[in-house]
């Protein structure tokens, strides 16, 4: 397979319908330290939110149990991205999320609502589309399409609509090239592409 063939495969594909597909071969054949990377940027992010970190603490998974914690956290979410949302396999590791969520409450105690609120599930799933994206165009080593940034996008919403999460937003603003990056990695991804090769042209 040539440099550059794989994102010529994505760009023939519909990153609505296809975007397991898509992301699956980011996160394990194109970009995968990258992609690993951005997502434990994302996973170190979630602690910024004072209820998340109370709720963590209170827990004591994180500070009693560290390395468990991160570890079922990748299995669970890898096996997704690896099987896809619609497979047996993708959809069992996302009810064993909803529980892992659910007995982290009931262990937290009775001073919050049962459950969690919505808007701190939308940050979590938020936080592993967008650190891994400005991750990706400062990074990486080719400029990320904007099929890409939809599937991206797109495969972590229909997580948070599996988990009955409400509120995640109906498109992709992001999906526009260059839509998450500053002036400084818009001069990466320059320099980068000028000393690899030229990609395709339009991104």
């Amino acid at each position: 397979m040539g440099r550059y063939d794989r994102l010529r495969e994505f760009r023939r594909l519909d990153p609505d319908r296809d975007y397991h597909r898509i992301y699956r071969d980011m996160a394990l054949l194109e970009f995968p330290w990258d992609i690993t990377m951005g997502i434990q940027l994302g996973f170190y992010r979630t602690f910024a939110v004072p209820g998340i970190s109370a709720l963590l603490d209170r827990t004591g998974e994180m500070t009693a149990h560290t390395q468990r914690r991160l570890d079922n956290t990748a299995i669970l979410l890898f096996e997704a991205i690896h099987y896809g949302l619609e497979h047996e396999r993708g959809q069992a590791a996302v009810r064993q999320m909803r529980r892992v969520h659910g007995a982290a409450m009931q262990r937290a105690g009775t001073d919050r609502p049962w459950r969690i609120p919505d808007h701190e599930f939308v940050y979590v799933l938020g936080a592993f589309v967008i650190p891994t994206l400005r991750w990706l165009d400062v990074y990486a080593w080719r400029p990320i399409c904007c099929h890409e940034r939809t599937a991206l996008f797109r495969f972590y919403q229909e997580m948070g609509r599996l988990m009955g999460v409400r509120g995640t937003r109906p498109r992709c603003r992001s999906s526009r090239p260059g839509s998450t990056r500053t002036n400084g990695s818009i001069s990466a991804t320059r320099k980068r592409t000028s000393a690899s090769g030229t990609p395709p042209a339009h991104s």
